[in-house]
């Protein structure tokens, strides 16, 4: 009887023993999704700010070449308008040789008559 008593706290003590392992694998495990839960938080933030400082960096060089466009067409309507208004110099000084000359004539004819 004594043996069938030790046999059963035995297998008590085994049954226990193994109920204690499994509850240790069970917060083993749930420390480790807990770890794992944190790294994909960890990696989702990092997405996230890659996501966000790549939308920052195509909107500088957005901003960069819409500025060099305008700076272009500036420059480029500056030039036109340097053109024009030298040609007008140009054309402002052969007229004013030519009226020069037209009052040259003018003059030597009053002093002629």
């Amino acid at each position: 009887m004594v043996a069938l008593k030790d046999s059963l706290f035995e297998e008590n003590k085994v049954q226990q023993y193994k109920a204690e392992q499994i509850k240790q694998q069970v917060f083993t495990k749930n420390e480790q999704i807990a770890n794992q839960e944190k790294n994909i938080d960890i990696l989702n933030k990092d997405v996230q700010r890659k996501k966000e400082w790549n939308l920052f960096l195509i909107v500088i060089v957005g901003l960069f070449i819409i500025s060099i466009v305008l700076l272009y067409q500036k420059y480029s309507f500056r030039n036109k308008a340097n053109k024009v208004l030298t040609s007008k110099n140009e054309l402002i000084s052969e007229q004013k040789k030519e009226i020069e000359i037209i009052n040259k004539e003018l003059e030597n004819r009053m002093l002629r008559a």
